[in-house]
């Protein structure tokens, strides 16, 4: 498994390696099955350039999974063999954010890598991190719509249940992007000139003068 400059090696859902464009997806080759003459049960690829690999064998991956990869391959590492970081990977992502999906839901679909790799990717990719943050502000306009079709939909039968909903889908907006969405009040003054406030109590600190006592005193010539 390896990532180049122009492709990138991995296992696909079928459990054979493939190359893929890092910019398309598009897949350039994918490995034959070869039987071996000499052991019908050993099973060799042979690449693009029809040269043979080394033997490969049977494992199970953390999602259960059969996948068929070279021997010696540690099973704690082959979420990062199988889903190397690439720019069509994650866009693949985005799109299903966008769609509505949380990360975790996107982890368990077939021919995406697994929630932690996604999630450590975006510790490790400030772009996709931003990236990420974009589409999850696009996915909070997907949840309005949500909310107007069971409006839409809602009748005697099924009000609590669409009343349910529509708290779920609003949360989800709130929090995907609370400045168009959240509910929060926010107050925003000139970093000049700062917002004070003054209250009055009534009470004032400079004496009245009708409340001063005054009294005449005679000075002797």
């Amino acid at each position: 498994m390896s990532e180049t400059d122009k492709q990138i090696t991995r296992v696909n859902a079928e459990g054979v390696l493939e190359g893929l464009d890092p910019e398309t997806g598009a897949v350039l080759w994918v490995e034959k099955k070869k039987r071996s003459s000499r052991d019908p049960a050993r099973i060799k690829y042979t690449n693009a350039d029809k040269k043979p690999s080394e033997t490969h064998h049977h494992i199970i991956d953390d999602r259960g999974r059969k996948l068929w990869v070279p021997k010696g391959t540690n099973p704690d590492e082959l979420p990062r063999v199988a889903f190397p970081f690439a720019q069509v990977t994650c866009d693949q992502i985005l799109q299903k954010v966008t769609e509505g999906l949380a990360v975790t839901q996107i982890g368990q679909l077939e021919g995406f890598p697994p929630a932690h790799t996604i999630f450590r990717w975006l510790r490790e990719h400030p772009e996709f991190r931003a990236h990420m943050r974009i589409a999850r502000e696009c996915r909070a306009d997907f949840f309005e719509g949500k909310v107007i079709e069971v409006a839409d939909t809602v009748d005697e039968d099924n009000v609590q249940a669409s009343r349910v909903k529509v708290a779920a889908y609003q949360w989800v907006a709130q929090i995907s992007n609370p400045d168009v969405y959240g509910n929060k009040t926010k107050v925003v003054g000139d970093p000049d000139r700062p917002i004070t406030y003054i209250i009055d109590t009534g009470i004032s600190r400079t004496p009245r003068t009708d409340d001063i006592e005054v009294q005449g005193v005679e000075i002797p010539e």
